[in-house]
């Protein structure tokens, strides 16, 4: 039975990008290719599409479809872009009604009983997809009865219309359990990173889960609570095989809490050590400061690190606080000072409209930047996603303004206010800290040594462009607005 995962277009209109203007999410859907290993695994026929990747047409994923047989469509969807997998489910159930379309990713898994309601989606995968898509492939090779879809944990479906939510699924405990992404699969590998120093580039994650419990997340709905990490010997395995299959020179971590597991972290060390990998790692998603101890840090230079992320995301306690991120400002101080005094590229990320956000705690957040002053600060305006605790209470508060999820990307216009402010006064703050932190000349001369490959000098001029587009764009706006 053939199977076809695809990755939804970021575009709107195929011109307009959803994710804003500063970027795109510019990096392989690692999530299909996992769940293209396990059915490759089970026996099926597998094929992977990223839209975007290959500028592939709707005819063209027709015509795979017709020509495969294709039973099974498997759609993977943020937030953003969960309007795009609908209408490509919507369009492939007009030309083939009979091919099964299932969702599966961060929307649906935060809001599975929403998903399920639209009539272009049969299936809903809800958290970690690897055993319950198989178990749904089977289900539909067998003709996909009530009976038999009810006991696939973790999925949504309709019967007779009606939806069935079944019980959920157990996480993994054992990650090496799970076979290598199926990388072979992407037909292009034309990915560019932000701010990479070599390429070929590839991600990995060496672990899943998260403890944390702030307010603006919906990761756990995803991964869970518990922290699972894969063995030092099964990360370097794939390493290896990056390297000698793919040519990889650079690996990026993407866990979301790397630093949190000393052991873990000590045992990686230790085997690129033996195996004397040599490889540069990049951690961009944003490692917690409370967990980035001078000797964590230490170990994740020695493995091959060179740049890191801290998700610090306010300057203002009293914010981090009623945001339960459960960090110090003292914290992270200590954090990205070690981190400089090791030699690491330092990168911040900050939140601007978090719950109780106000002119001076914003000015603090601004101000907090300057002074840790990293390589690079990202000012992203929170987006209260269904599902997180942060929608619940803006919603009871009648603090969402904007309900189309395709305005839910971090580098667009606020969805919301705060109780003291408004939509326009948070995307103001925003274009403020662009401007105080990068128009310094220390920084700028910063940047310009940076530049130290090729690479580098291609995205960052790319990136430049789009931040000074978008901060004169707005300085028209506010000119106009003003006469």
């Amino acid at each position: 039975m053939h199977i076809l995962l695809i990755q939804p277009s970021q575009y709107k209109d195929n011109h307009n990008l959803i994710y804003g203007e500063i970027g795109s999410i510019e990096h392989p859907p690692l999530g299909l290719a996992m769940l293209a290993a396990v059915l490759l695994e089970a026996g099926f026929d597998i094929d992977i599409i990223d839209i975007d990747a290959e500028q592939t047409s709707f005819e063209q994923i027709l015509e795979m479809i017709e020509r495969k047989q294709t039973r099974l469509v498997g759609l993977s969807a943020t937030t953003p872009i969960f309007n795009n997998a609908l209408r490509l489910a919507q369009m492939i159930k007009n030309s083939r009604p009979e091919v099964k379309t299932c969702v599966g990713g961060y929307h649906p898994s935060i809001d599975p009983l929403g998903s399920i309601s639209h009539e272009s989606i049969d299936y809903v995968v809800k958290g970690e997809g690897e055993r319950t898509i198989v178990e749904l492939a089977r289900a539909v090779q067998a003709g996909a009865t009530p009976e038999l879809l009810c006991s696939v944990k973790g999925l949504y479906f309709k019967n007779n219309g009606v939806p069935i939510a079944n019980p959920p699924r157990e996480l993994i405990m054992d990650l090496d359990s799970l076979p290598m992404p199926a990388r072979h699969l992407f037909k292009s590998h034309r990915y560019s990173y932000p701010d990479t120093k070599y390429t070929p580039v590839f991600p990995i994650f060496t672990s899943r889960g998260c403890p944390g419990k702030c307010t603006f997340c919906v990761q756990q709905k995803i991964t869970g609570r518990v922290l699972r990490v894969r063995s030092a010997k099964n990360v370097a395995d794939e390493v290896e095989l990056l390297i000698s299959r793919y040519g990889a020179r650079e690996i990026h971590i993407l866990d979301d809490m790397f630093a949190s597991n000393k052991k873990h972290i000590f045992e990686l060390r230790d085997e690129f050590a033996r195996r004397k990998l040599k490889i540069p790692l990049a951690f961009p998603t944003g490692i917690r400061v409370d967990t980035a101890t001078p000797e964590v840090l230490e170990a994740m230079r020695e493995m091959g690190g060179y740049s890191i992320c801290f998700g610090v995301e306010s300057g203002s306690q009293e914010i981090l606080d009623r945001s339960k991120k459960g960090i110090t400002l003292e914290q992270a101080r200590r954090a990205v000072a070690t981190a400089k005094s090791l030699g690491f590229e330092t990168w911040c990320f900050f939140l601007f409209g978090l719950m109780g956000e106000t002119r001076e705690t914003l000015e603090q957040t601004i101000n907090f930047a300057i002074e840790l002053d990293p390589d690079v600060a990202k000012f992203h305006i929170v987006k209260p996603y269904p599902g997180s605790e942060i929608y619940e209470e803006m919603q009871k508060l009648g603090l969402i303004l904007d309900f189309d999820y395709e305005h839910y990307a971090v580098y667009t216009y606020p969805v919301h206010r705060t109780e003291a402010l408004s939509s326009e006064e948070i995307y103001q703050a925003l274009q403020k800290a662009y401007r105080r932190f990068y128009f310094r000349p220390r920084v700028l001369f910063r940047h310009l040594i940076r530049l130290n490959s090729w690479n580098r000098v291609r995205n960052n001029i790319s990136v430049g462009f789009r931040i000074i587009k978008m901060i004169i764009k707005n300085l028209l706006k506010q000119i106009k607005n003003n006469k």
